[in-house]
């Protein structure tokens, strides 16, 4: 923000919103609202990315996903409500239909009962969300399905406004909580979006949970300390690490990280000085740039 460019940070936990106190503003859920993706101009004029997002913002299974698309067939529904309405009246010409649409029945139940259709209400001006730098706290949502859904569905409608003037980077906050194994709808948005303005950013702690072709497309990864021979075998795989670089992947300090981007094509150490003594685990800033450690002599 520094610089001038506007960011929309996905606060999954709310750490986002504990350290940052310099005034940004904040996105409620609950209070200012969120996406109707059945209405929303960009979402609904493209049946296949509306389905894609439904598909992955309720984790439906491809059964599921297939009567979701043959109720589409019939008209698409303007609410979750209108859609738990199709979706009961869909013919049942099988058992397997009965039990597949049963448990469809239940995932959209949560997003369309009352406690939570306030979040899905259509008020957010995309525009507006996305002209200043702003934090969305998600954790004011007491779901994990319904956090996901509202995540997802912010994401894809601001993926399909195509007409933005000015970049904007997404912040996402706990990634890997995004991503699903019969719908990579994230992963999509990633290799498309740059074009259109928007610049996704991913943190997790769990970079075995995200997708291979997601951290191998990523253009720069920052890499702090790792204890999981998991997750280290995925890093060390989509950065083509040194032998050094993978012996310190489980030794890095706080404020040590291995950075890759496309203009430092063979990794580095970086170390970046803390403003103060750690609390909690974590500094409340920086000063200065980050240092290559590699130069001499190193900071």
């Amino acid at each position: 923000s520094n610089i001038g460019i506007n960011f929309v940070a996905f606060d999954w936990a709310g750490e986002i919103n504990r350290l940052v106190n310099d005034g940004l503003e904040r996105w409620s859920p609950l209070k200012d609202g969120g996406i109707n993706p059945f209405t929303d101009k960009g979402l609904r004029s493209s049946p296949e990315l509306l389905l894609d997002v439904l598909s992955s913002a309720m984790n439906l299974t491809q059964p599921q996903s297939y009567i979701v698309m043959r109720v589409f067939n019939d008209g698409i529904p303007r609410s979750f409500g209108e859609l738990q309405e199709a979706i009961e009246a869909y013919p049942e010409e099988a058992r397997w239909d009965r039990e597949v649409k049963r448990g469809l029945l239940r995932k959209v139940a949560i997003v369309a009962s009352a406690k939570f259709s306030s979040i899905f209400n259509g008020s957010v001006d995309l525009e507006e969300l996305e002209g200043s730098p702003r934090i969305v706290l998600l954790d004011e949502i007491e779901s994990y399905t319904v956090r996901r859904a509202y995540s997802l569905i912010m994401l894809a409608a601001m993926f399909s406004r195509r007409n933005r003037t000015k970049p904007v980077v997404a912040a996402i906050d706990e990634a890997h909580n995004l991503f699903s194994d019969d719908n990579d709808l994230l992963g999509h948005i990633m290799a498309e979006s740059r074009k259109y303005g928007l610049y996704i950013a991913l943190a997790t702690q769990s970079p075995s949970a995200v997708p291979n072709d997601v951290l191998l497309n990523a253009n720069t990864k920052i890499v702090h300390a790792l204890r999981s021979l998991r997750d280290k075998e995925v890093v060390v795989q989509s950065m083509n690490l040194s032998h050094d670089m993978i012996n310190l992947l489980d030794k890095l300090q706080p404020g040590e990280a291995i950075v890759q981007s496309p203009t430092i094509i063979n990794p580095i150490l970086v170390k970046v000085q803390l403003r103060a003594p750690l609390r909690d685990g974590v500094s409340n800033g920086r000063v200065g740039e980050p240092v290559n450690v590699n130069a001499s002599p190193p900071l």
